[in-house]
């Protein structure tokens, strides 16, 4: 019985390292045609929107494939915090979209100051539970096959969203 579990944390372990994922962060190599950017002191609104300074000019910038829940939701607040606490003032974004508010959809990375490997901001939300995975809008994702993972581990582990069963995804809480 020690060898099966023994061997199963083996396997599990070498699927966690060959994406980058470990029990601190979801790390992925910055793609070579990324916005190298600063954000704008104050401007991040909720779990999914802020603002950043791209050579000059203000971009509205919204994570691609996720969905935080909203201010007045449960955690709302700390979904907030919890991408302010991530995200300080360099970003490399990866844009892929404008949704109909104007806003730049995007995948987002933020230096760890070790290397070429990036904290990878929108599935690191997932992996907190500070977001859900927003299915409908992550195919234009480039790493969107990262999502359903870390979804997996956030409700295992019964983190943030997933630690009541009645939480609702704020594309429902909008329609109330």
């Amino acid at each position: 019985m020690k060898r099966i579990i023994g061997a199963i944390t083996l396997i599990i372990g070498v699927g966690a390292i060959a994406i980058g994922v470990n029990s601190q962060k979801v790390t992925k190599k910055i793609p070579p045609n990324s916005l190298h950017c600063q954000l704008i002191s104050g401007s991040i609104y909720d779990g999914d929107t802020f603002r950043v300074n791209c050579n000059g000019e203000q971009v509205k910038i919204r994570l691609c494939g996720i969905d935080a829940p909203e201010k007045k939701q449960p955690l709302g607040i700390k979904s907030r915090d919890t991408l302010r606490k991530m995200i300080r003032d360099d970003v490399y974004l990866t844009i892929v979209d404008s949704d109909r508010y104007g806003r730049k959809v995007a995948e987002v990375f933020v230096p760890t100051g070790r290397g070429e490997e990036e904290i990878f901001i929108n599935a690191e939300m997932i992996r907190r539970g500070m977001a859900w995975h927003y299915e409908r809008y992550s195919n234009n994702c480039p790493n969107w096959d990262v999502f359903d993972q870390m979804v997996t581990e956030a409700k295992e582990k019964r983190l943030g969203i997933h630690a009541k069963s009645d939480s609702v995804p704020p594309w429902e809480w909008r329609k109330r």
